[in-house]
């Protein structure tokens, strides 16, 4: 009975003095992603996940991992069941899993050195073409549809000016007077060069990587419109990761970058330069009524109601 007594007495002291903590326990941070070889995308997330295990422990996080959905929906439900406590991916794909899970966007990645990027809709300086109503009648090459420079975004800017867009299935094949012809290159070089060659009367890629891609032929292109800039990717946590956890886990990565240890997992993340504060307005063309309904159409979502 003594013994029992001076058992809860020690406990009680050590519960109040920190030792011992009713609800510290140990933890696991995940970071999901959305990949059809979960292998290799695994493996690109590593270095993001070992650090962020070291810098998290002093909080109670024994580790992080990353796990890997297939489809848009099933990484929104692994965010609502709690299965998955962040998600960093294009605006695009992000903002459909926002609308699908509730997670919240709060951080931007700056990508291979890119913090945000504008898409711009080019031809041949040559062409004749100098307005977008010119390109009605006409065919223009996207990168392919998981693409959000390459595609998503050029084709909402086009569906937002109120263009009607026909995909194709080859260069060869007609497009009528009132409508813009597309087809996929499935690679932003092969775009510029198919629009420099004459194949296609116009493309659509970001606006640095056209610069990298025309090099020396840039001048021979004409810029016909430029979209609104989009954040390069964005990090989102699930709605109801805790204040606490979410304070560490920013404040983890918005450090990266100011250490060598950091600054090292970055590179080896994709060239990733850091992660910074996501403005209030970078997601706010997304969110408008035509911009989600788009995107339910092109990623095939249903959203509930309830």
């Amino acid at each position: 009975m003594v013994l029992g007594r001076w058992m809860r007495i020690s406990l009680a002291i050590a519960f109040a003095v920190g030792v011992l903590s009713p609800t510290a326990h140990a933890e696991t941070i995940r970071i999901g992603s959305i990949s059809s070889t979960p292998v290799e995308e695994t493996r690109i997330f590593q270095p993001l996940a070992d650090y962020l295990s070291d810098a998290l422990k002093a909080h109670g996080i024994e580790g992080v991992e990353i796990v890997v959905a297939k489809t848009i929906p099933e990484m929104a439900d692994l965010l609502k069941s709690g299965k998955a406590d962040l998600y960093i991916d294009s605006p695009f794909a992000a903002t459909a899993v926002h609308r699908l899970s509730g997670a919240k966007p709060f951080l931007r990645r700056w990508k291979k050195g890119v913090g945000e990027y504008r898409t711009q809709i080019f031809v041949r300086a040559d062409s004749g073409i100098d307005s977008l109503e010119k390109l009605k009648g006409n065919l223009i090459a996207f990168e392919e549809q998981a693409s959000s420079s390459g595609y998503l975004l050029p084709k909402l800017m086009l569906r937002q000016m109120h263009f009607t867009l026909t995909q194709k299935k080859s260069i060869s094949d007609s497009v009528v007077p009132d409508e813009i012809g597309y087809l996929f290159s499935s690679d932003d070089d092969l775009t510029v060069k198919w629009v420099l060659k004459g194949k296609v009367a116009a493309g659509a890629c970001d606006d640095e990587g056209l610069r990298r891609r025309a090099g020396q032929d840039f001048g021979k292109l004409r810029i016909l419109h430029e979209s609104f800039p989009m954040p390069r990717h964005v990090v989102l946590h699930r709605a109801d990761l805790s204040s606490e956890r979410r304070t560490q886990v920013r404040d983890a990565l918005l450090a990266m970058h100011e250490t060598e240890a950091g600054r090292k997992a970055l590179e080896a993340f994709q060239k990733t330069t850091k992660f910074d504060e996501l403005s209030s307005t970078a997601m706010a063309p997304l969110m408008l009524p035509l911009a989600q309904s788009f995107l339910d159409s092109e990623f095939g979502l249903t959203i509930s109601s309830k």
